[in-house]
């Protein structure tokens, strides 16, 4: 094959250098997303292997209410999360014997009692604030956590030294003979499923985007493959020819996607997953991972391409009509239905099938309800068309609606990718809609107040002590105690407990009862939800008055005042427990991780818009080169540019209003599934999907509008031209 030849065909002109540019920068764009998602996945596997040590593989330090004596093999763990205005804090007690061989991971010794090793996060926050709001918490420091061990740079992790006695009073202890070889947090079934499906939420767009542009100007091209023919070339040369083309634009495009991932990756690290962003290096992707999705992405253009030009047939006499689509067939609905099939037994029988069944039913069915919805959208779209033949009257109408009739496939391609990102928009809205559910605690009176936190009183501790301290400290307005009914489960926040009728209207009870002392439920004062408000029934005297069992701070309700009374009484020993809110305790680390889902989730919806955005752009851009010796026939014949307009505006709008009505209806029945599956329930969308809808519109109309200069450009009388 003459190269040089191939050279004059193939880049004659600034159209066609500007049909390469646009193919390689689409699969730039493709290949950067690609690798930058694949990037995501290894840097959470990364954080879940950085910080899987603190959930080690444990045994039981009690058998029968008698202590398993602790050994020089072995080391005494409890694990309490703190807060800090609202952060929650990884606190890790470690109790060793004087001889001890346990340390932490990369040989990071264990503090002595009375010190700490901290996350570099975490000692720039105790260095920010007063001490007697958090460092006075802990002992004295003995060094930071490398970042080997901590799962982001935000992560707010504590290691503290204690003696077992004072460890074994936590409410869960247990032993640990070593740190490594467990498995991290991120391990949960329910979060992978959620972040394997977002990750196909992202890709598929991506994979449309990369399809669209390899057939930018592919009429164009087939003008100059059928000039080829009249002149003696074989289709054998023009395949070869297309594959060259579009192997060395793949490539190159390929690489300067690889360079983009690379720049994107400090952008991409600022992303907050569950409390922390990511290290930079977290997002590399490795090298062989990188050629291999450079490789596959040159060799399937390659080999598209190619495809493409042996499907077109082209003689020698060049393409004398156009053709038209085979009619498409309800078929193409069986990937969706099979999709939601799979989702269904997920969500209805969850009960009865295990964790690996129920995420890989999830994945796939999501998978193929997104793919579903690519292939029967020609079917609707020529439902649509076809009923609405008969029903059109003026020029443009007619035109437009059998042209969408013909070939439905070509027309719903562009605006395949719009229609998807719709679709997973409203899969992100339904799973994010999850957060209003998680019902944040309000002050109602007969709970808790939110100025307030409990704290349970150590047995061997000097509760007046204890009280003295937390009188003198600024913002602490009043100390209520309380006192159990019959025996307190260990460490538990569980059972009755007897105040005094004065006690009791300090702690916001409003219906008290005619006796000196009333006793309620501990587990309802400390709920969340308003409905739980215990009720306050006559008690008499607790049997002994010099010890509670459980003291409630009320504080001014000035966070700064709560911090410090929370330090204040984890210095002078109130348990190896500090107090918590109710707030605290209505485990916002649940609530941390849904919020921070949520936000991925709107940062995927604002990925695919635009990715959508730029595809609709790109493929109605293509359609009018494709097309342009037929608009310039119209012209030619008197038809305006204005009814020219219209014909790719109803083009563009028929198959969007015949498909988004349908993808937002699934868009939620498949949320709905995943999160019940969950054991949670979609809810009303917040405004932020109603505003990814709108924008959704402008893209769409902006793509529209972008191409009516295009139109006006290439149907003037110079341009109609037959080679």
């Amino acid at each position: 094959m003459n190269l040089t030849l191939t050279r004059l065909i193939l880049l004659t002109g600034r159209g066609s250098w500007k049909r390469l540019i646009g193919i390689a920068g689409g699969i730039a764009i493709g290949v950067a997303l690609f690798l930058s998602l694949w990037g995501a996945a290894a840097g959470l596997e990364s954080r879940d292997e950085r910080s899987a040590w603190m959930s080690p593989h444990t045994k039981v330090a009690e058998v029968d209410g008698t202590p398993v004596p602790l050994t020089d093999s072995t080391a005494l763990l409890a694990r309490d999360d703190d807060h800090f205005r609202g952060a929650p804090v990884s606190r890790i007690g470690v109790a060793l014997t004087p001889a001890s061989t346990v340390e932490l991971p990369d040989g990071v010794p264990i503090p002595s009692p009375g010190e700490y090793l901290a996350s570099a996060a975490m000692i720039d926050l105790i260095d920010s604030v007063p001490s007697d709001q958090l460092g006075d918490r802990f002992g004295t420091r003995a060094g930071e956590l490398p970042e080997e061990l901590v799962a982001g740079p935000d992560s707010l992790v504590i290691v503290e030294g204690l003696e077992e006695s004072e460890l074994r009073e936590q409410r869960s202890v247990m032993l640990v003979s070593s740190f490594a070889g467990a498995e991290g947090t991120g391990s949960n079934s329910d979060y992978r499923t959620i972040m394997l499906i977002g990750a196909i939420a992202v890709f598929l767009p991506v994979i449309l985007l990369v399809g669209i542009v390899t057939q930018l100007g592919a009429a164009q091209r087939s003008e100059r493959f059928q000039t080829l023919r009249l002149i003696g070339a074989t289709p054998r040369v023009l395949i070869r020819m297309s594959a060259i083309e579009m192997a060395l634009t793949s490539l190159l495009g390929a690489l300067a996607g690889v360079a983009l991932a690379w720049a994107l990756r400090p952008l991409l690290a600022q992303i907050v997953v569950n409390d922390t962003r990511f290290f930079t290096n977290d997002l590399s992707v490795t090298p062989i991972v990188t050629a291999l999705v450079v490789l596959a992405m040159v060799i399937a253009a390659t080999l598209a391409s190619a495809r493409r030009v042996q499907k077109a047939g082209i003689g020698p006499l060049g393409i004398t009509r156009q053709t038209h689509e085979k009619r498409p067939s309800p078929l193409r609905a069986i990937p969706l239905l099979a999709g939601l099939a799979a989702m269904a037994v997920a969500t209805l029988a969850n009960e009865s099938l295990s964790a690996a069944i129920i995420q890989i039913l999830l994945v796939v069915g999501f998978l193929l309800t997104s793919i579903g919805i690519i292939t029967s959208g020609p079917w609707l779209v020529w439902l649509t068309a076809a009923f609405a033949a008969d029903r059109v009257n003026s020029a443009a109408n007619v035109i437009a609606v059998n042209r969408i009739r013909r070939t439905p496939a070509a027309v719903f391609r562009s605006v395949s990718g719009l229609v998807l990102a719709v679709f997973m928009a409203s899969v992100f809205a339904g799973g994010a809609s999850v957060v209003g559910q998680i019902t944040e605690p309000v002050e109602t009176p007969g709970l808790l107040p939110l100025d307030s936190m409990y704290a349970r009183v150590s047995a061997d501790v000097d509760s007046d002590e204890i009280r003295g301290s937390l009188d003198g400290v600024e913002g602490v307005t009043e100390i209520v105690a309380a006192y159990q009914v019959g025996e307190l489960t260990p460490g538990g926040a569980t059972g009755p407990l007897i105040v005094s009728s004065a006690d009791a209207a300090a702690l916001g009870f409003e219906s008290l009862p005619d006796s000196a002392f009333a006793s309620f439920d501990l587990v309802a004062f400390l709920s969340v939800a308003a409905a739980d408000v215990p009720v306050l029934s006559p008690a008499d005297p607790p049997t002994t008055l010099n010890h509670p069992d459980v003291l409630f701070i009320r504080t001014d309700g000035q966070r700064d005042s709560m911090e410090r009374a929370q330090t204040t009484a984890v210095a002078a020993g109130i348990s190896a427990r500090p107090p918590l809110s109710r707030s605290e305790l209505a485990d916002l680390g649940t609530l941390s991780v849904i919020n921070s889902l949520a936000a991925l989730a709107y940062v995927g919806v604002a990925i695919v818009v635009v990715i959508a955005g730029i595809s609709l752009a790109v493929a109605t851009a293509a359609a009018i080169l494709d097309r342009r010796r037929v608009f310039g026939l119209m012209r030619l014949i008197g038809m305006p540019n204005g009814m020219l307009r219209r014909i790719v505006a109803i083009e563009a709008v028929v198959p969007l209003l015949a498909t988004l009505a349908v993808t937002i209806g699934l868009g939620f029945l498949v949320a709905w599934m995943i999160v019940t599956g969950g054991g949670q329930t979609t809810r009303w969308p917040d405004p932020r999907y109603f505003v990814t809808l709108a924008i959704s519109a402008v893209l769409a109309l902006s793509a529209i509008f972008a191409t009516f200069g295009t139109i006006r450009k290439n149907t003037t009388i110079v341009s109609t031209r037959f080679e």
